[in-house]
């Protein structure tokens, strides 16, 4: 584990459970980053590979109480899942209508050769 990564864990676990979740621009202020989009782009990679460390780390996109969390229920868990699920169908909508704006290849005529 990377001391940026370490540095996360340290400031989450402070920040255990949904009620108690932190801005992530207020993470990214307390590691040292600024409250700028690189910053929190920062954050958001660490995040990321904590969670694949095995890390329980919730987030939400509520406009009031949102950001990042040490998940303590899997209720939280399911709630964080679910906001990624949602993500991921809006994203593959997008990714359909613009697949449909591709010009689409000609069909290639077969003839058929009929014996002599």
């Amino acid at each position: 584990m990377t001391s940026d990564e370490t540095k996360l864990l340290t400031i989450l676990r402070n920040h255990a459970g949904l009620s108690r979740a932190i801005s992530l621009m207020d993470v990214s202020e307390r590691m040292g980053y600024g409250r700028d989009k690189n910053g929190t782009r920062k954050v958001q990679e660490l995040k990321r590979q904590l969670v694949e460390l095995g890390y329980p780390i919730g987030s939400s996109t509520a406009s009031t109480g949102g950001g990042y969390y040490l998940a303590q229920t899997e209720g939280e868990l399911q709630a964080t899942i679910q906001q990624f699920a949602h993500r991921f169908y809006s994203l593959s909508q997008v990714l359909k209508r613009m697949r449909g704006m591709l010009a689409k290849p000609e069909p290639t005529q077969q003839t058929m050769m009929w014996g002599d």
